[in-house]
C-alpha cells in the first residue's frame, strides 16, 4: 500500500512499475520512447513528469484513463490497471516533487 505522502519513488512506485510496466517499457523496449527502469529513465522526458503537476504530466493521464491520453496498461493487455491506491500514490509523488528516493 503506498501512503498518501511522503511517496518514494523505489519503495513504492519502482515495484509497481515492474510488474504492470516494464514489459513494455524497459531499457530495450521503451514503448512510446519510454522507459520506467529507473527514476533517472522516467523522468528524462520533462513532458512524462512534471514535478510538482500532475495535471500535466502524461504518466497520471495514462494511468486515469484521461480520454485526452492512451489508457495504460493498454486495455486487452494481461496487465491489471493501477489500483486506485497506486494512482493516487503516482499523483501524490509527483506533487510532492517527483523525487529520487
Amino acid at each position: 500500500i503506498i501512503p498518501d505522502s511522503l511517496v518514494s519513488f523505489s519503495q513504492h512506485l519502482q515495484p509497481v512499475f515492474e510488474v504492470k510496466c516494464i514489459s513494455c517499457h524497459d531499457d530495450n523496449t521503451k514503448a512510446g520512447g519510454l522507459s520506467l527502469t529507473t527514476w533517472s529513465s522516467t523522468t528524462a522526458d520533462g513532458r512524462v513528469v512534471v514535478p510538482f503537476f500532475p495535471n500535466n504530466s502524461i504518466i497520471v493521464l495514462c494511468v486515469e484513463a484521461d480520454p485526452s491520453s492512451p489508457v495504460m496498461p493498454p486495455v486487452g493487455s494481461p496487465y491489471r490497471p493501477f489500483t486506485p491506491n497506486q494512482a493516487k500514490g503516482l499523483r501524490n509523488w509527483i506533487e510532492e516533487g517527483a523525487l529520487n528516493n
